[in-house]
């Protein structure tokens, strides 16, 4: 009974993205414990671990990059399931970067469609969802007091 009703709160939460925060942390979205160097994470992620990667799958940091700007953050930040999407091919990994195979670097939208977890491209249509409709509520106020329990629409 408790895990239908668990079940049930997770299927809630994924009508507004939480969801996949939820499901990623309860499938080893942080890593607390050992070392989080890159080659450790990794392994922690694959296959011997939580699962999260395929035995020689690429993973992406897409939020804060192992290299450039991401070297000045610690490893125990920038190497975490969370930061980390699992790419279908190594070649579409590298061309997050640049070039490869005589296929250009991924342009902006590439990158993002690619590059980006799901749980948090999820997250951004809920967040545009919350915009427009506050602009829907100050552009009709009457559309705010139709939605408030209780009062009937004018």
């Amino acid at each position: 009974m408790v895990g239908a009703v668990g079940n049930g709160a997770l299927a809630l939460t994924d009508l507004t993205g939480e969801g996949y925060v939820l499901k990623s942390l309860a499938k080893g979205g942080l890593k607390v414990a050992g070392s989080h160097a890159w080659k450790d994470t990794r392994k922690w992620m694959g296959h011997e671990g939580r699962g999260l990667l395929e035995k020689g799958q690429h993973g992406h940091h897409w939020l804060i990059p192992q290299n450039g700007w991401g070297k000045t953050w610690p490893d125990a930040i920038k190497n975490q399931p969370w930061n980390v999407k699992a790419m279908p091919s190594e070649e579409v990994h590298a061309r997050m970067r640049g070039a490869r195979n005589g296929k250009p670097k991924f342009n902006a939208a590439e990158r993002y469609i690619y590059g980006t977890p799901n749980w948090w491209k999820v997250q951004n249509g809920v967040w545009g969802a919350h915009a427009a409709n506050g602009v829907q509520e100050g552009l009709n106020p009457s559309a705010r007091e139709a939605r408030q329990p209780g009062r009937p629409p004018r």
